[in-house]
């Protein structure tokens, strides 16, 4: 655990999201109890399974801001390093509030995700295609991809396709052209 928390302390700022998963028999007290000794700024959660299907401890789990796991194995392997950091190249500034992907077409101006009238859904929930739920704002759509803005200001892109056919048919209603209004031509 103590190096999660060495990594998180070095690339929170970049874009990093750390997520530890409790594996073991200890009772929350417990588990608390080294949240705290080790000052962990990022969510333990308590029970579940590697979605690689593999096991041992510790074990990380890395994936791209597309969602796409890129490493599943044992963070002292040479290769998770390379993993966090190939992961986090996709990540820039997003605004005053916090860091995020970078959309899809290059960098967003922060300008435009801090405008509330630049949000094409406001925030809700949304469905991917393998029923997992998140909360996000809908702020662009280029192609077949399109940018949320989470609650904390972090950006993302997220392949259309991935999503639910319902969040699909919203975001495609999203971007569509508006037509004018009687009122609006006036």
């Amino acid at each position: 655990m103590p190096q999660l928390v060495a990594l998180h302390k070095r690339k929170a700022d970049k874009g990093l999201v750390v997520i530890a998963m409790h594996v073991q028999a200890a009772t929350d007290e417990e588990i608390n109890a080294v949240v705290k000794k080790l000052k962990m700024k990022f969510p333990v959660t308590k029970g579940g399974n590697s979605p690689g299907g593999s096991g041992g401890i510790p074990h990380s789990v890395v994936f791209d801001t597309a969602g796409k796991m890129v490493f599943d194995g044992h963070p002292s392997d040479k290769s998770f390093d390379k993993a966090v950091d190939t992961a986090l190249k996709a990540v820039t500034t997003a605004g005053s509030s916090g860091l995020g992907p970078k959309p899809p077409g290059g960098s967003t101006s922060p300008s435009k995700l801090d405008d509330k009238s630049a949000v094409l859904v406001p925030e809700r929930e949304w469905t991917n295609a393998d029923g997992k739920k998140m909360s996000a704002a809908l702020v662009s759509v280029s192609g077949e991809n399109c940018t949320f803005k989470m609650k904390n200001g972090k950006t993302f892109a997220y392949a259309i396709n991935k999503l639910s056919e319902e969040d699909q048919t919203a975001i495609k209603e999203a971007a569509a052209p508006k037509e004018e209004s009687a009122e609006e031509k006036k």
